[in-house]
């Protein structure tokens, strides 16, 4: 058997590979999140931006490096620090916030976004 025609299929098929749209990652669009905008949490007003945290309108923004859907409604959100926080039961009025490494949980509401 020539090694030709192998080799024109596996070449044909990288083509289609590199014009074939990236399979999904899991990573969600920062910008489709649904929590994103200003909650009140009781002890402070925190804000969501899809590139930046902001813990309450006196803090400086902290960069997010990143996004994981990580089931049930709900989002894991990794600070640029490696610090990591969790939001779930969003809904248009509504959330829970989780602290990783404070153990915190509060009730939030909508305040803008």
């Amino acid at each position: 058997m020539s090694r030709l025609p192998l080799a024109l299929a596996l070449s044909g098929l990288g083509l289609i590979a590199a014009c074939s749209p990236a399979p999904s990652d899991g990573v969600p669009d920062p910008a489709d999140l649904a929590f994103m905008g200003s909650w009140d949490c009781g002890v402070t007003v925190m804000t969501f931006m899809p590139d930046s945290y902001l813990p309450s309108n006196e803090a400086e923004p902290i960069a997010v490096a990143g996004y994981r859907d990580i089931g049930s409604g709900r989002t894991e959100i990794t600070l640029a620090g490696g610090d990591r926080m969790v939001v779930q039961s969003v809904t248009d009025t509504g959330m829970n916030w989780f602290s990783h490494q404070s153990g915190d949980s509060f009730d939030c509401t909508r305040v803008a976004g």
